[in-house]
């Protein structure tokens, strides 16, 4: 999951990861200060096979979707103003 955040920044990006929780849930928030993820492949990102990198295999964020959700979580990948945010949460 990491690897995804430090493909987005260039050389002097920043990442930041953030904790949170509630009597419900806990949240792990993955964030970076690269590029945006265009609208259009924003929804694909989990989908297998899908990259946009010369050599990716567009497996990586594919197998991390399904094995958060075998453990009851979700994961979603949203543009922020700045960057893109990776939200992993988790049931307690």
């Amino acid at each position: 999951m990491d690897q995804f955040a430090v493909d987005g920044v260039k050389d002097t990006g920043n990442i930041n990861i953030y904790t949170k929780e509630n009597d419900e849930k806990k949240t792990i928030l993955i964030e970076n200060d690269g590029d945006q993820i265009s609208e259009s492949n924003i929804s694909k990102v989990f989908d297998p096979f899908f990259t946009t990198k010369k050599n990716g295999t567009g497996l990586g964020l594919f197998i991390s979707y399904n094995l958060i959700k075998e453990n009851n979580g979700t994961i979603e990948v949203s543009n922020i103003d700045n960057g893109v945010r990776v939200s992993l949460n988790f049931q307690i």
